[in-house]
């Protein structure tokens, strides 16, 4: 398994965030993409998530998805990494309108957080979110 790191500064009065994320998602299935590919694989991708999640269209770009690692900066990439700030998926109080405007029952998110709360020794429930 893949995994990086990721130390992103907060803008607001925050903590800063460390993300580590695991790889390998699409394990077996993937190919090195060449530098040219790159943008028209952005752009189908996008494409796709408009049409599934047609009220959040208005994220699904570069200007949200950052492009990150190696994405850009050599002929050929492993795969393609993209960034983007949580506030763009929810908002900061994961409401029930910003979870439903990606087709998602609320009630079922309260219900997933609950049994992570309780499986969770040293976690906040804001690490949880």
């Amino acid at each position: 398994m893949k995994i990086s790191h990721l130390f992103i500064p907060s803008s607001q009065n925050h903590d800063s965030i460390f993300l580590a994320e695991g790889g390998n998602v699409f394990s077996g299935k993937t190919a090195p993409i060449k530098m040219e590919n790159i943008t028209p694989t952005l752009e189908a991708y996008f494409a796709e998530l408009k049409r599934i999640f047609p009220e959040k269209s208005s994220i699904f770009n570069e200007n949200h998805f950052y492009p990150v690692g190696s994405v850009r900066k050599k002929p050929e990439s492993g795969d393609i990494d993209l960034a983007v700030s949580s506030g763009d998926i929810l908002d900061e109080t994961m409401s029930d309108e910003s979870i439903q405007k990606w087709n998602i029952n609320p009630a079922e998110v309260q219900k997933e957080f609950e049994t992570l709360q309780k499986r969770a020794r040293t976690s906040k429930p804001a690490q949880l979110q």
